[in-house]
């Protein structure tokens, strides 16, 4: 392997790149006194001298009260990896390549030529592996390695100056080295292990990336929350920059009204993707707490504030019992109990810190468990707030401004653990495998003639009709319309679906699908990768001892199947699950089909949960004057297929 050359020493530095300490020294604040003598020695013309006084002040300087991370219990095995040049992405790692001259190829695209690995490897997560093996081993060589991929990235990437799409410059990368940098050189900069060439180069580079961020940001959306928190964390944590006070009050203006444009009132973020909507409130929350712990609170307002405890709100109605929100539109699975419990220590709500805990702490939210976002159109259905409890999701809303899916009216169960599943979004390459993950057949949906959905509008204009929802102490109730069309086929074809949960016991899923001709439906219900299923008659069953099952059949007439897949590759892929990144496992898909003739067709499916296995509820059901009657168990149900809430009662 080709050994990089080590960052040069203060004099090897002036000869050879002297524009570092010129850029470094520049930028920094005549009226700064740990910084004035390294400007007044720069402007007369003594470049060695300015670049020792700015050391002798990093050195020295007290370190910003920033909060940082710990080491976990993987620190020292991930440390190695990045020390054998693997660099994290998502759940995998890859081996980075090496120049020539002994540096790293930050170009270089990961095993698949997907641009997201370059983008990641260029966020610095491997260094901040680094830093964390040193805080747990104390071992030299971790923060050496630091030192030379630092020195290494900012010789061998020169600031454009412009906007940039280049895994270098792009703007997420700028943001997450601007704050990953910070942290890193503030915990290393008191030691000799951070070398003076690469202090000062750091410092010669900061001042771009808060350029590019002030400059080249995004216009909304999450991108815009992450990249003004870069702006924020440099103008707080860096004092002695010139520009520092204006990149505090440029981000603090920039991001003020954000929570308010990108949130509805409900709190769910525009872009209704789980993942991004943590993006959003994690970011936002950071500018706060960084403004807050360095004095500058006071730029914000109020109402800032206000809209990111909405959002924290939202996802405090949508995480199951561990945590985790569903997996919709490009989302991981992702755990966000640990942030819910600091906002609920943060804002004294006891209510959040039982949600976060799965009840064993804090006090229980008052009213049902259930909770509705009727702008984002998501219903969250609860047994309880315990790790024993069932949970389900139903998306009746609009498509998403970003990330979005073909899953509109998908249908999430858990019960101690995942059962009915979303697929999740695998990668962001274009090819089939993404058409895949996003289209409707990874989803539990439905398909005509083979064909899914269309994407729908992407905004709501008013809330969920009064009429479509309901959430009551026994039950709760969602109805919900797909009228965009499916690809390929005439306009009109509509699809309505209404989910009934009989709290503790059952769901009772309603299809009314209008058709303009005969048509072949499909049905999809995907199990979690960990089931073992079996089709027991017409129903789809998780069989497994000891842990949570499900159960789900069809209860009117007219269906085959189910037909089970697999991690099908050809003709198109089927029978895929993905829970990260860059990761797929197959799964199995049930399959039911319905040769259906023009008009309206209705079909209603059962869903049970249990510990040990789901019951298989006694459930008889008609349909009469546009509305689905009969019995489940002993309630006596009624759906009607277009507006108005269902009854139910004991039989």
């Amino acid at each position: 392997m080709p050994t990089p050359q080590p960052p040069p020493g203060i004099r090897e530095l002036d000869r050879g790149h002297p524009q570092l300490i010129d850029r470094a020294c520049a930028a920094l604040d005549p009226g700064h006194a740990g910084v004035a003598d390294a400007v007044r020695l720069l402007m007369g013309g003594d470049r060695i001298g300015a670049a020792t006084a700015l050391l002798a002040h990093l050195r020295d300087a007290p370190p910003p009260p920033l909060t940082s991370g710990t080491p976990g219990p993987h620190a020292i095995a991930d440390g190695d990896r990045v020390m054998a040049d693997l660099t994290p992405f998502f759940a995998a790692w890859d081996q980075v390549p090496r120049r020539p001259d002994g540096g790293w190829d930050w170009l270089h695209d990961g095993p698949h030529g997907d641009r997201e690995w370059g983008w990641l490897h260029n966020r610095h997560s491997n260094l901040l592996h680094l830093l964390r093996a040193w805080q747990a081993s104390g071992d030299p060589a971790y923060a050496r390695r630091i030192d030379a991929m630092l020195w290494d990235w900012v010789i061998s990437n020169p600031y454009p100056g412009q906007r940039s799409q280049t895994a270098p410059w792009r703007g997420l990368e700028v943001f997450c080295r601007a704050v990953r940098w910070t942290e890193i050189v503030h915990a290393l900069r008191r030691t000799p292990l951070l070398s003076d060439a690469t202090l000062v180069a750091v410092m010669a580079s900061l001042p771009d990336h808060a350029d590019y961020l002030r400059r080249f940001h995004a216009p909304a959306n999450n991108w815009l929350t992450m990249e003004m928190n870069g702006l924020a964390t440099l103008g707080c944590a860096w004092p002695e920059f010139r520009e520092a006070p204006s990149w505090r009050a440029y981000a603090a203006q920039t991001i003020a009204p954000e929570p308010a444009r990108q949130c509805y009132p409900d709190g769910s973020q525009h872009e209704l993707t789980f993942h991004y909507h943590q993006v959003t409130e994690g970011n936002l929350s950071a500018i706060a707490r960084i403004l807050d712990a360095c004095g500058h609170g006071g730029l914000l307002p109020d109402v800032y504030r206000a809209g990111i405890a909405r959002m924290w709100e939202a996802t405090a109605a949508t995480v199951d019992q561990r945590g985790f929100g569903p997996l919709n539109n490009d989302s991981d699975e992702h755990n966000v109990s640990r942030q819910l419990a600091e906002q609920a220590a943060a804002g004294g709500r006891a209510d959040w810190q039982h949600i976060a805990s799965a009840g064993r702490e804090g006090t229980a939210p008052e009213g049902p468990p259930s909770r509705m976002l009727p702008w984002a159109g998501q219903l969250t259905m609860r047994s309880g707030w315990g790790a024993d409890d069932q949970w389900a999701w139903f998306d009746a809303g609009p498509w998403g401004s970003a990330h979005q899916h073909n899953d509109m009216l998908h249908l999430s169960v858990r019960h101690r653990r995942d059962l009915l599943v979303d697929c999740g979004r695998f990668h962001y390459i274009r090819d089939r495998w993404r058409d895949f993950f996003t289209g409707t057949a990874a989803h539990n949906g439905l398909l005509v003639d083979g064909a899914g959905q269309l994407p729908g509008p992407p905004l709501a204009t008013a809330v969920l009709d009064a009429g479509d929802w309901a959430v009551q102490p026994e039950w709760d109730f969602c109805r919900g319309r797909h009228s965009a069309g499916f690809v390929g086929l005439p306009a009109g074809i509509a699809h309505e679906r209404s989910v009934l949960y009989r709290r503790g016991a059952w769901w009772l899923v309603v299809d009314a699908i209008n058709l303009d001709a005969p048509r072949r439906l499909d049905w999809l219900w995907h199990l979690h990768p960990a089931c073992t299923p079996a089709a027991t008659g017409q129903a789809l069953c998780s069989n497994d001892p000891g842990v949570g099952n499900v159960r789900v059949r069809p209860l009117l007439p007219g269906v085959d199947g189910p037909d089970l897949v697999r991690g099908r590759d050809e003709p198109s892929p089927l029978g895929w699950y993905s829970g990260r990144y860059g990761e797929r496992t197959a799964t199995t898909t049930g399959i039911w089909r319905m040769q259906a003739g023009g008009g309206l067709t209705v079909q209603a499916w059962l869903v049970t949960t249990a510990v040990g296995g789901a019951p298989d509820a006694d459930a008889v059901l008609r349909v009469e004057d546009g509305v689905v009657r009969g019995r489940i168990d002993g309630d006596a149900v009624e759906v009607p297929l277009e507006r108005g809430l269902p009854r139910l009662s004991p039989a």
